[in-house]
């Protein structure tokens, strides 16, 4: 039983396939496995940003949740994904009202959900 939930626990960490990365441009954020794309999306169309933790038992998982108007969809970069730790730090930079110390508040205390809004697009 034990060595079940271990390779279950294993594989949310490291999904077989391809390694994730992300893409940052000044106009927005790609997600690539291997060198297909997952997914693409503007920074202009983010209507919110919520971040989480996921507790995968002895590591939390840091989770960035966008939600995009027109697709209606919700992207997901966490940080197990290459250029995670590039995101969290420029996230300032494309959305000025995330607070700075965003990442230390989601991220303690340990095991902890810590869900967040980050930011919210205001009404035109």
């Amino acid at each position: 039983m034990f060595q079940a939930i271990k390779r279950f626990v294993d594989e949310l960490r490291h999904p077989r396939g391809q390694p994730k990365h992300l893409d940052l441009t000044e106009t927005g954020l790609a997600l690539f496995e291997g060198d297909r794309e997952v997914y693409r999306f503007q920074w202009a169309k983010v209507a919110k940003i919520e971040t989480y933790k996921r507790d995968l038992g002895n590591v939390d998982m840091i989770c960035v949740d966008f939600w995009v108007d027109e697709q209606v969809m919700v992207y997901t970069a966490n940080d197990e994904m290459t250029g995670f730790s590039t995101l969290a730090s420029n996230l300032i930079h494309y959305f000025p009202s995330v607070a700075p110390d965003w990442w230390s508040t989601v991220a303690f205390p340990a095991f902890a959900t810590n869900q967040k809004v980050l930011f919210t697009r205001s009404a035109a």
